[in-house]
């Protein structure tokens, strides 16, 4: 089975399983994060910083 991804970020997935497995939970911000950089690497797109906001809508 061939991997898609770097190698860190495979192993940034790794542990994201890892944890989820555990806890039930697990926060894959760094592994968005990490494919936005390559992505936009690749597309040749200026550096952005790594900050991220988050909206959630709760339709109660």
């Amino acid at each position: 089975m061939e991997s898609f991804g770097s190698k860190k970020q495979i192993e940034i997935m790794q542990k994201f399983i890892d944890e989820f497995t555990e806890k039930k939970s697990a926060d894959s911000l760094k592994l968005l994060i990490d494919l936005r950089k390559d992505l936009r690497e690749e597309l040749d797109l200026e550096k952005v910083p790594d900050v991220f906001k988050f909206l959630r809508v709760n339709n109660k």
